[in-house]
């Protein structure tokens, strides 16, 4: 199975308005997100969004999950909570949908909401500069305990 293929098959499940698991991979949502927790992402429109809430979005064939940092004409801006840079303009067209929930050890958590967004986004500047910090022994560690064996 290819990425454009596994993107096609959340997109047409999304457009039935059913919710989506999916395996989080990367770093780039620590603290929110780290590696193999479970999001349940649901459908959303492009008037539905709100700075704060997390996004999956299409980048380069692959599914991405970041924080929208502010809304444009036509799309979003959305970076990871631990990334140092946006990833720029993303259009309406690229998000695929939005995470509602977090699924850890069994635990259903709710992410959506302005007052848990805007401390995430208040928190995240500091956040940044102490991961910038942190970030290459993490990644290594990552490295290590998500090969596949």
């Amino acid at each position: 199975m290819t990425d454009a293929w596994n993107i096609a098959v959340v997109r047409s499940m999304l457009a039935e308005g059913r919710s989506v698991r999916l395996p989080s991979k990367g770093i780039s949502m620590i603290p929110l997100f780290w590696p193999r927790f479970v999001l349940i992402v649901c459908p959303v429109s492009p008037n539905e969004l709100r700075r704060g809430e997390v996004v999956i979005f299409e980048r380069n064939g692959s599914m991405v999950s970041h924080r929208i940092v502010a809304l444009a004409e036509g799309g979003i801006v959305a970076q990871g909570d631990s990334n140092l840079t946006t990833d720029g303009f993303i259009g309406h067209e690229r998000i695929i949908g939005r995470v509602a929930y977090i699924n850890i050890f069994g635990l259903r958590i709710g992410v959506r909401g302005r007052i848990y967004g805007r401390f995430i986004l208040l928190v995240g500047k500091p956040w940044r500069w102490i991961w910038a910090k942190a970030k290459q022994p993490i990644q290594t560690l990552h490295h290590l305990f998500s090969r596949k064996k």
